[in-house]
């Protein structure tokens, strides 16, 4: 038994390859009908040949653009360069305290002022408010005096709904000061001088009644009391002030990857640059002080400049009332002058300063733990363009025929469908097993353009292939193991053309092909693949 296997590049139904579509102009009836392959092209498949697929989106109408952005955006994380490290607050001590019998009430209050060490600010920095998720207060020391006392700590300046925040201890005799304590939503507010140095400001209180029963005759003149409080896990969630200058630089290159395609000469027609903004938990401006975005080209064509921003730019930003406040501004770009010739590459280049305007009004300037800058900059070309030797060359497996003298008459059928505004010249080649030519039953055919109005493709051109092959074209099908199909795109002498990539009339390419044959009297090889097999027949076409 002999069995042919013809190829599919996909699975596919009887009815997404219909042979009866194509025509019999010669009405010959068939003993043999076999769908070799179909195959559809557009430029969108062509283009992410040479690049990542994501960098030719198509449009909501049908246009492919050409899409290059960063792969992430560019990233200025001021919160996390502010912190606040722990705050020792120096030592409270008594030591021989003077006792009198006629003493009833023994007070001391010592007042002490620490300074802050936020890093991150710069120079000339004012703040008026730190507001923290939360912070520890930790005592530790020993309290050597042999009668009860009470011990406050009151915090000047850190407050909680408005209250100062107080620490408060009873000691007894012998009692440890060892002691650490949690509070959350707690504000430290800054004034006068302390604004521009930031400072804790606070109280140590001791009091003891001597005129009681613990108390009696108390010995105070050999007893002591070390105490060391700090603050320490301050996670800050938003600073309020002024925070000083902040220079901001960001430089790199946008590569486009088209320099491997194989066009003879791309030409855009049209084209965008987009730079996106935005400003996460800030209510600080932004100056850009400077920027270049400088296209390079594959050829030896001088690189050409766009300025990104035409001039000093501020970010608007909002009042900071929200918790998480955000800014976008978009500005667009005409790269028109740029894009006559293909680009190769884009490099950028940012000098901007947060908080660096003159008189700025610091009243606004809220800077969060998630506060930062995303810069993105994106180049969007729509497709717009001319296109000279676009080779459209595609291989597919053929499973040869091992006992052709059972063929008597072999015909290749096919539909070509161009919905191109190009003209196409189909090539189409049998292949050994060492990838050389055969034979070629398709040699330059030209395929007309579609129908072209106002710059679309209204209506598809439709080429049918109805060859025969010679006897000794088909002796060669039993070392056939590959077709090779291919389509020189030429546009020289043609007009101006926008190419649309998933329109179902314009913007493909698509080649449905078939077989069919007439067989030998008593044919295995129609009785093998259901054919009439019944002799030499005009009938029994499938």
């Amino acid at each position: 038994m002999v069995v042919v296997s013809m190829l599919s590049v996909s699975c596919y139904r009887e009815e997404d390859f219909n042979l009866k579509m194509i025509a019999n102009e010669q009405d010959v009836d068939y003993d043999l009908a076999i769908p070799l392959f179909e195959t559809r092209l557009t430029i969108a498949n062509l283009l992410s040949m040479f690049g990542r697929p994501e960098n030719f989106p198509t449009a909501s109408d049908g246009l492919v653009h050409l899409v290059y952005t960063l792969d992430k955006p560019l990233r200025f994380d001021i919160g996390n360069q502010i912190s606040i490290p722990n705050v020792p607050l120096g030592n409270f001590e008594l030591a021989g305290i003077p006792y009198w019998k006629h003493d009833t009430i023994l007070s001391v209050t010592q007042r002490d002022t620490i300074g802050i060490d936020i890093r991150g600010l710069k120079a000339g920095a004012a703040l008026d408010r730190i507001t923290l998720d939360s912070m520890e207060i930790s005592l530790s020391g020993n309290y050597g005096l042999g009668m009860a006392s009470t011990l406050d700590i009151v915090f000047i300046n850190l407050r909680r709904n408005g209250q100062s925040v107080e620490l408060h201890l009873n000691l007894e005799k012998g009692a440890s000061l060892a002691s650490t304590q949690l509070f959350e939503d707690v504000e430290i507010t800054f004034e006068g001088e302390y604004r521009e140095k930031p400072h804790v400001i606070y109280e140590v209180r001791f009091r003891a009644d001597m005129n009681t029963a613990e108390n009696e005759y108390p010995n105070v003149q050999t007893g002591r009391i070390q105490m060391r409080p700090s603050l320490s896990r301050l996670l800050y969630d938003r600073i309020e002030g002024y925070i000083g200058q902040f220079p901001i630089r960001f430089s790199g290159k946008l590569d486009v990857g088209l320099q491997n395609l194989n066009v003879e000469d791309v030409s855009f027609y049209e084209g965008t640059v987009d730079i996106a903004s935005t400003l996460r938990g800030c209510s600080v401006p932004v100056f850009i002080n400077s920027s270049d975005l400088i296209c390079h080209f594959a050829s030896d064509y001088p690189a050409a400049e766009v300025e990104m921003y035409p001039e000093n730019y501020t970010l608007p930003y909002p009042e900071p009332t929200a918790s998480v406040l955000e800014k976008t501004d978009v500005r667009q770009v005409d790269v028109l002058s740029l894009l006559s010739h293909k680009p190769k590459d884009f490099s950028y280049l940012i000098d901007a300063v947060l908080n660096g305007g003159e008189n700025n009004d610091v009243s606004h300037n809220v800077i969060e733990r998630n506060s930062g800058l995303d810069m993105d900059i994106a180049c969007d070309i729509p497709m717009h363009m001319a296109v000279n030797q676009f080779i459209v060359d595609e291989v597919l497996p053929f499973s040869s025929i091992d006992k052709v003298d059972l063929i008597k008459r072999f015909f290749l059928k096919g539909i070509v469908t161009n919905a191109f505004p190009l003209e196409v010249y189909m090539h189409m080649d049998f292949l050994d097993a060492d990838g050389k030519v055969l034979f070629s039953p398709v040699d330059g055919d030209t395929i007309a353009a579609g129908r072209v109005e106002n710059l679309h493709v209204v209506e598809p051109a439709i080429y049918r292939l109805d060859t025969e092959l010679t006897s000794d074209e088909v002796a060669m099908l039993a070392d056939t193991k590959s077709i090779r199909v291919w389509a020189n795109i030429n546009t020289y002498h043609q007009e101006e053309v926008k190419i649309y990539a998933n329109s179902d009339t314009e913007g493909f390419m698509r080649l449905k092909l078939g077989a069919r044959a007439l067989l030998r009297l008593g044919s295995a090889l129609g009785d093998a693949l259901g054919g009439n097999g019944g002799g030499e027949t005009d009938g029994g076409a499938l």
